[in-house]
């Protein structure tokens, strides 16, 4: 996952979708609220200080850049796999000339 934020670290953004998959998405009072309570959170004033609508939109651009990442590495697979099989389908295995008998 790509991290480009000033005000957000990268374990602010762990810690975001980790609560937000335990208060379920769009519960942001809830969310706020366990953010001030979190012990992980203690002295950390800009999350502790961050509104409900902020906090939305941090986890909106998170999800989407998951479910980018997400796309990118299934598209990834599915070209090593093409490539897989086209390397199989032109291999042509290895016959040994015969062998001459000595007399």
């Amino acid at each position: 996952m790509s991290h480009k934020s000033k005000i957000f670290t990268l374990e602010n953004d762990r810690l975001l979708i980790c609560l937000t998959k335990c208060v379920g998405y769009g519960n942001w009072e809830e969310l706020k609220a366990l953010i001030r309570k979190s012990q992980y959170c203690k002295f950390d004033y800009v999350l502790k200080t961050r509104t409900c609508g902020e906090l939305q939109r941090r986890v909106d651009s998170l999800i989407r850049i998951l479910e980018k990442d997400e796309e990118e590495r299934k598209k990834k697979i599915e070209r090593e796999a093409a490539e897989k099989e086209k390397r199989a389908r032109e291999f042509v295995p290895f016959t040994p000339p015969p062998i001459k008998k000595l007399k």
